[in-house]
């Protein structure tokens, strides 16, 4: 596997990834690649992948979010006098 200048190991064809590969003699890492073919994948359904895109925004963009949809819930149950939905 050729070295490219940063000091990284290159694939020289197909697609793949680069995993690191310590060497006992040497304080660089270097890296062996792995062909994408050989990981194992995991096709989601739409509405799947949806709830799962829409988790990592919610968390990520709008910490404060599920705050927010509590509160509103606890005034709702307040304003209808609801006791389940206010417990």
């Amino acid at each position: 596997v050729p070295m490219s200048a940063s000091g990284y190991s290159t694939p020289t064809s197909g697609t793949s990834f680069l995993v690191p590969m310590k060497q006992e003699d040497s304080a660089k890492i270097y890296f062996k690649p792995t062909l994408r073919g050989a990981m194992k994948s995991n096709v989601l359904d739409e509405d799947t992948y949806t709830a799962g895109i829409k988790a990592i925004i919610e968390r990520d963009y709008f910490p404060e979010l599920p705050k927010y949809r509590a509160k509103a819930n606890l005034e709702e149950a307040m304003r209808t006098g609801d006791p389940v939905q206010i417990l």
